[in-house]
């Protein structure tokens, strides 16, 4: 699980603490820039890439955090927010 956020926020955090506790492998991708500009940065090319697509391709032209991206066989399967994550977490 590929994870996209900033350490510093509290969906973030809450999302993370759920994976962290199932030991569930995941990377996370820091996306700590500010909300004013992180549409630019995002569209620019400063974000990571999963299989060639931007973060806003990737999910769909939503750029809050968090955000995860499951890739299993080939198959990217996103996660739209902490809610998402924590219950695909509880899965596991």
């Amino acid at each position: 699980l590929i994870f996209f956020g900033d350490e510093k926020c509290p969906y973030c955090k809450k999302a993370l603490n759920a994976l962290g506790g199932n030991e569930f492998e995941h990377v996370l991708v820091s996306v700590d820039i500010p909300r004013d500009e992180r549409a630019d940065v995002c569209y620019l090319g400063g974000t990571p890439e999963v299989r060639g697509r931007s973060f806003g391709e990737l999910f769909e032209g939503d750029l809050s955090i968090p955000k995860a991206a499951v890739i299993i066989k080939g198959k990217v399967t996103t996660l739209m927010d902490s809610e998402e994550i924590i219950k695909y977490a509880s899965k596991l």
